[in-house]
């Protein structure tokens, strides 16, 4: 069963529900909450479930992805219909670093839509959305819930276009690396590139695997936070896994001698 962890409701606030389960509990503590707490606190309310280990890895469509992609639509259209009284509701997974405040920057994207998904290039993303808790809301998860079989975004894009909700992308501030890759799914050997305009939120969705997404978050999070040191830590790291395992380990440690001489050069 899942585990639902809701904040006290604030006046003016949006609730913010996000769905993990253990083998994505690291991307809820060191990059979602974190930055959540930096910049989205003030204006949303955070509602946290913590389901149970239904995929046996968490990585995306392995074995038993499709009971822990059912399970996410169950939780979200399970809290709508709790919660009537919500007029807005924002959605987001844990593979995902906030980098300013987004609650007007939402609402205004939203307009007089019933939902707004991040774009997944050719779909609307599941992993990032807004809403508006109405029927036409409510009768989007309920339908994709009931076809759901192997992917929840599979299921949403399969049933959203059979039905009278009205629904847009959000803007390219809500970014995803297959903006910078020409749409291809990132991996290693491909240049991590930033985008040349400002974003409000980073997904580090088009990797596949938990060192690939990890190390995306960690390379956006150094170069927004860190400085051009935090930045070139990470980049070593992209490239020991683009020359392969074997070289893995010696560069993680030539990289930590590296920067340990850089501080003392600077000391």
């Amino acid at each position: 069963m899942a585990n639902i962890v809701p904040t006290p409701r604030r006046s003016g606030t949006i609730p913010l529900l996000t769905y993990y389960s253990p083998s994505h509990r690291h991307y809820f503590d060191n990059f979602f909450k974190p930055s959540f707490d930096r910049h989205l606190a003030e204006e949303f309310e955070l509602v946290a479930v913590a389901d149970e280990q239904r995929c046996k890895t968490g990585v995306f469509q392995s074995e038993g992805w499709q009971f822990m992609a059912r399970a996410k639509l169950e939780s979200i259209l399970g809290y709508l219909n709790d919660h009537p009284m919500e007029d807005i509701v924002m959605f987001s997974d844990v593979d995902v670093l906030y980098l300013r405040p987004i609650k007007q920057l939402v609402l205004s994207e939203l307009g007089d839509a019933d939902i707004a998904f991040q774009s997944d290039n050719d779909a609307f993303c599941t992993g990032l959305f807004v809403l508006r808790n109405n029927s036409r809301a409510r009768d989007l998860f309920r339908e994709a819930c009931e076809v759901c079989d192997r992917c929840d975004q599979v299921a949403i894009n399969q049933v959203i276009h059979q039905l009278p909700v009205k629904a847009k992308v959000l803007s390219e501030a809500f970014f995803s690396i297959w903006r910078t890759t020409g749409g291809r799914v990132w991996v290693p050997r491909l240049p991590i590139r930033m985008p040349t305009y400002p974003i409000a939120v980073y997904h580090a969705n088009y990797a596949k695997g938990d060192r690939n997404k990890t190390l995306l978050l960690r390379y956006y999070e150094a170069h927004l936070t860190g400085g051009r040191l935090a930045t070139m830590r990470v980049t070593t790291q992209a490239l020991a896994l683009r020359l392969g395992t074997s070289f893995h380990a010696f560069f993680i440690r030539w990289r930590e001698v590296l920067f340990r001489s850089l501080k003392n050069y600077g000391t």
